[in-house]
């Protein structure tokens, strides 16, 4: 533009003026633009260059304008020059423009078709899929294309394999079958799935024909399923082995109870078909677990992944068959099921049914053999009591007058006290005590007793009292609980006969299942409770022999000469009536272990000092009917009645005793009468009177044991209990209870 206004000024313009010279240098500025402009863009530059250099031609060749054609010249000019190039110059750039933009594209497709290349190359080499492309004509199959992992199957890369016949890559056999195959596929234009072996190992291969270039190829991809055979070959013979086994029933329940699995065992063991079972819930199988019970099993189920127990199955017939079930927690497809395999213990349950019943004959013959030793051992010791109360009652006459009588009756008291406790012993051993229990700390009890047990120890043993505090709680009585403890220390004493050794006392908490069943007495005794209180009296003594065990606890069985043979029976006795059971472990030459197993009660433990109790005292006075049917006992226990201040009535049964009671209603102040009697017994007595005079004190007397006469039930108690034999202060006691217990009602 420049360079067109500068000519049509070089027209007007005369050319010997300094304004000519001067614009016609100017000229030489749009060659300079042009020569750039071809630089930047030839197409323009050119367009440029040429307009410029024709106006300058033009005007040398036509001198200057002349006024009348100036100015259409100018406008000439700017048309030509100006306006034409420049559209000229539009159309060039806009497809210069155009062009650049189409190789930009071209370049960012080919660079994203690279990428994509290289990302399908790194899938098919890395894949574990065998891809492949092959020509296949009517003789033969060619492969034009295969991914790299081809070498774990056929040991060559897919590099090496394009160009290669099937027969090149095969065993014969195999190559033809691919052959016939990849014809069958690229003929027929269908695709084709099968599974093949090679070399040993598993493969699933997928055919289909594919169009390139007007021709068919195929195309295909192998997958090796060998472990997923082999899996599947496992689950499938783990499916036979659980549906046809036939020592255990399986099944499997939801948390909701529904059974949703069973094998053929559990048809034969419950009757039903599989298919009934199916539509049952477990409720319905085991009735002693209800759906409430069910759930919180489940939930305990839950927490310790397993639980083993007994129970009972019903059968379509409504027999119930005997079980032991193994419940396991599983965890499959988000939901949650009890997986339980069942044992049918039929014929266990019926052999230890047999072996209890051989080994209660067995034990009842035992008793048997040894009930003799026990009325012989009885015999002896109360006709050797007996025979000193004699003596000494025949000595009594033949006296002088300077000899003190009382020396003998002391005596022969003393030996008929005697004879009383061996059959109060006895008693015991057969579990009747009459003693009350109270929560007591077995620890503080043992603790308590441990000094007095070392007084009586001879010096060549020492004893180590291991009973950490607090110990376990149990419901007890002290004095028999301390009788058990020294009872054993002193047979585990004996055992040691004049040898230095040791005897340890050990304490500690046991949960039921854990306790021993060899050498366990009673031998039928079964844990009721989950926790027991262990106390454990070891020794190193001379140990006890196989064969003696057994009879260990048999009434006045011994080993040794000393002892009376009732030391370990008591023991038996006291621990059976207590709700526990002994163990006995012993090695002959190391010594013996005796554990004893109370329950463990929940209740907090009272001190000794808080069993304290100091029983209030009476005085005598009064009337008081005794009744009895043994005229002996009426006269020697009236004397003592009188002794302690009081009037004595006497009866010989409960019908003369009532006769007796209505004439002297206002003046009688307690009764005390025997158990068995002839026409009205101790009971029948008790429950008359009962009606005759509500707060009237009775005691109930009896030479068997408490507990065996005040259980089961009758409709009034008396306010107290006399074991015979007693004695005056033992008598005494029962009336301050008896005439404590009516002024307190």
């Amino acid at each position: 533009m420049w360079a067109l206004f500068s000519l049509g000024l070089i027209h007007v313009l005369d050319r010997n003026t300094p304004a000519y010279v001067t614009l016609n240098a100017l000229y030489t500025i749009p060659v300079m633009i042009a020569a750039w402009g071809m630089g930047r863009s030839g197409a323009f530059g050119l367009a440029l260059l040429a307009t410029s250099s024709w106006i300058y031609v033009s005007f040398l060749v036509t001198g200057p304008f002349t006024s009348t054609t100036s100015l259409a010249w100018i406008a000439l000019t700017l048309f030509a020059g100006f306006i034409v190039p420049g559209l000229i110059v539009d159309l060039l750039r806009r497809r210069i423009l155009s062009e650049r933009d189409l190789r930009l594209s071209r370049a960012a497709t080919e660079d994203k078709l690279l990428e994509s290349n290289e990302l399908l190359s790194l899938f098919v080499h890395h894949s574990p899929i065998y891809a492949y492309i092959k020509e296949v004509d009517s003789t033969q199959s060619r492969v034009l294309h295969a991914s790299e992992n081809f070498e774990q199957m056929v040991g060559l890369p897919g590099s090496e394999m394009v160009g290669k016949t099937m027969a090149e890559l095969y065993p014969p056999a195999m190559a033809e079958k691919i052959t016939a195959d990849d014809r069958a596929v690229v003929s027929g234009g269908k695709e084709l799935e099968l599974q093949e072996e090679f070399d040993g190992r598993s493969y699933l291969t997928h055919k289909y024909p594919i169009v390139h270039g007007g021709r068919t190829l195929l195309a295909g991809f192998t997958i090796d399923i060998t472990e997923r055979k082999q899996a599947e070959a496992a689950l499938a013979f783990t499916q036979y082995a659980v549906d046809h086994s036939a020592l255990s029933t399986i099944w499997f329940a939801k948390e909701t109870g529904q059974i949703v699995y069973v094998n053929q065992a559990a048809s034969k063991l419950l009757g039903y078909s599989r298919d009934e079972l199916l539509s049952l819930t477990a409720f319905e199988i085991d009735p002693s677990i209800p759906p409430s019970v069910w759930r919180s099993n489940f939930e305990v189920l839950k927490r310790l992944g397993s639980l083993h127990f007994e129970s009972a199955h019903a059968t379509k017939t409504g027999q119930m068959v005997p079980v032991e079930v193994s419940a396991n927690y599983v965890e499959y497809g988000g939901l949650v099921y009890n997986c339980c395999f069942i044992t049918d213990i039929t014929k266990r349950k019926q052999a230890e049914a047999e072996k209890a019943e051989l080994e209660t004959l067995n034990h009842q013959f035992q008793k048997a053999q040894s009930l003799g030793v026990m009325a012989g051992s009885i015999a002896h010791h109360f006709n050797n009591k007996l025979q000193s109360v004699i003596g000494y009652l025949e000595l009594l006459p033949q006296l002088n007058k300077d000899e003190d009588p009382i020396k003998c009756v002391a005596l022969a008291k003393e030996a008929a006290e005697k004879a009383a406790e061996v059959s109060r012993l006895l008693l015991v051993y057969l579990g009747n005590t009459a003693a009350s229990r109270e929560p007591r700390s077995l620890s503080e009890l043992c603790l308590q007793h441990v000094p007095s047990l070392q007084n009586a120890l001879p010096s060549n043993v020492t004893l180590e009292p291991d009973c950490p505090s607090p110990g376990p709680v149990i419901s007890a009585n002290v004095d028999q609980i301390q009788r058990v403890l020294t009872n054993l220390v002193t047979n585990a004493s004996e055992s040691l006969a004049s040898a230095e050794g040791c005897i340890r006392i050990g304490l500690r908490t046991c949960p039921a299942e854990e306790i021993p069943t060899s050498h366990r007495f009673p031998i039928d005794w079964k844990p009721q409770e989950p926790d027991y209180a262990c106390l454990e009296v070891a020794d190193t003594g001379s140990g006890i022999t196989e064969g003696d065990i057994g009879k260990l606890f048999d009434p006045f069985f011994s080993t040794k000469f000393v002892g009376r043979g009732l030391g370990l029976p008591v023991v038996l006795g006291i621990v059976q009536a207590h709700g526990g059971a002994i163990t006995v472990a012993s090695k002959q030459g190391r010594g013996s272990v005796f554990r004893v197993y109370i329950p463990v009660s929940t209740e907090p433990a009272i001190s000794l000092l808080e069993g304290v109790v100091q029983s209030a005292e009476h005085e005598g006075g009064g009337t008081l009917l005794m009744v009895d049917d043994d005229d002996m006992l009426l006269m020697s226990t009236g004397a003592l009645v009188e002794r302690l201040g009081f009037t004595l009535l006497t009866a010989r049964d409960g019908v003369d005793a009532l006769e007796v009671f209505r004439q002297h209603r206002g003046e009688i102040r307690c009764v005390l009468t025997d158990l068995t009697m002839p026409r009205l017994d101790g009971w029948g007595l008790l429950s008359a009177l009962r009606q005759l005079g509500p707060n009237l004190p009775v005691i109930l007397a009896s030479g068997y044991d408490k507990n065996q006469v005040l259980k089961g039930t009758h409709p009034y108690q008396p306010q107290a209990f006399l074991s015979k034999p007693f004695n005056l202060q033992q008598l005494r006691n029962a009336l301050d209870q008896a005439l404590a217990t009516s002024s307190k009602g």
